[in-house]
């Protein structure tokens, strides 16, 4: 997804801007109709097959890619918030009125500034629920961004519950640090992966508000970056993934098509334990994701309905390790990974071990027939199928996870 610049520099470092009306107030400034000008030319250099009259169409075709990207969707602006006049409201109107003047069918991405929770979040939020009132073109999907440290990600596994339905989320940028120094792979631990992977259970489960996740950033050099922490580290010769990247990779080749109803009671008063529960419809599996954040061993039951025609077997992928300040480096780069293990001739009742600090993805097959998921899951119902289990240790916890009512499409492939 391509993010264009609409006339403003970076807001951290500088006020600069293009004006973006002539004196009149109407009319836009050449420069800064060039902007809005480039992103109508990266449409149609994407997607036009009008050969004959687009010179644009013919550029993509004799660069040796006669067929169209198929692009659908564009960000505005990145980090952009409402700030000493300067005119981000009405640079985004600007765009999205010419972009879809032309192209009604195009995907906007909107964003609220460098953070939530504060004033000027809020105010964009304002804006954008105004605006689609009027217009539900106005925007698609709205870009959020969150550098936290780990106790902010627990404190917040709620975060995206009791969020409006009426606008999908990107959490576009999001990572957990205790520090941000530049080059300083050390800010990469254990720590913030596992609060990362635990408010990742909360991010899956509201699959229907947050239509896409983006850790960041992706890539830096040892010795070479201004910013930290980063997924993946490289050096001249080699590279190696932090602890957060096994913990992308967990999510991301563990998805499922659409996310259980579940339930987690627990008796302490921290909560130690979360969790969410997908279905995977092409291998029939059950995918439980479930992040241990206390010191503590936990034994799990997991109680099946019979409902479920289990095929047996369960696959296991967990990352445990006790030292929340362990990382990867190019000299121990699997030190934090995870391991897989399988259980076999399982029945509808069955225990498995959460270790201390640890996360873990249950894939449990099944052979049963499953509900067809509709186009939209928005209303549907999914009346049979549970599975409960139930925690035992430091948390004193019980999970019920239901195949049954409303829950959501996940969307975040």
């Amino acid at each position: 997804m391509p993010v264009l610049n609409v006339g403003l520099a970076c807001e951290y470092q500088t006020s600069e801007t293009v004006p973006v009306f002539e004196s009149d107030g109407v009319t836009y400034t050449d420069e800064f109709y060039s902007y809005i000008q480039d992103a109508l030319d990266l449409i149609e250099f994407a997607n036009s097959t009008d050969f004959e009259n687009s010179s644009w169409a013919r550029l993509r075709r004799d660069m040796g890619h006669p067929e169209p990207f198929g692009l659908d969707m564009i960000g505005i602006g990145n980090e952009q918030w409402e700030k000493n006049n300067n005119q981000w409201f009405e640079r985004y109107e600007a765009f999205e009125k010419e972009i879809h003047k032309l192209y009604p069918e195009m995907k906007l991405v909107g964003t609220t500034g460098p953070g939530v929770q504060d004033s000027d979040y809020n105010k964009s939020w304002n804006w954008i629920r105004e605006n689609m009132a009027e217009n539900p073109n106005f925007v698609s999907v709205v870009d959020e961004h969150y550098y936290r440290e780990p106790d902010w990600f627990y404190n917040n596994i709620n975060f995206y519950d009791s969020y409006p339905r009426d606008v999908k989320v990107f959490a576009g940028e999001y990572a957990s640090r205790r520090r941000n120094l530049p080059n300083d792979p050390e800010a990469n631990t254990w720590e913030a992966a596992l609060s990362e992977a635990s408010y990742l259970t909360m991010v899956e489960r509201n699959a229907d508000v947050v239509y896409m996740a983006s850790y960041a950033p992706l890539f830096a050099r040892l010795g070479y970056t201004q910013w930290s922490p980063d997924m993946i580290w490289f050096d001249d010769a080699e590279s190696y993934g932090s602890p957060t990247y096994y913990v992308q990779k967990m999510y991301s080749t563990n998805m499922g098509d659409y996310t259980l109803k579940s339930e987690l009671n627990q008796l302490s008063p921290v909560p130690w334990v979360y969790q969410n529960t997908s279905f995977d419809t092409e291998s029939g599996d059950i995918i439980i994701k479930i992040a241990n954040s206390s010191g503590s061993e936990m034994n799990v039951p997991v109680n099946v309905d019979d409902e479920f025609d289990l095929a047996r077997t369960a696959q296991v992928m967990q990352i445990a390790e006790t030292d929340l300040n362990a990382v990867n480096s190019i000299a121990d780069p699997m030190n934090v990974s995870p391991e897989g293990s399988t259980i076999d001739n399982i029945e509808n009742s069955f225990e498995t071990a959460l270790p201390a600090y640890s996360f873990t993805v249950i894939r449990i097959n099944t052979g049963s027939d499953q509900p067809e998921i509709p186009e939209t899951i928005e209303n549907a119902k999914y009346e049979n199928n549970t599975v409960s289990f139930t925690l035992n240790g430091k948390a004193n916890s019980t999970v019920n996870v239901y195949a049954a009512e409303y829950t959501a499409l996940l969307l975040l492939r």
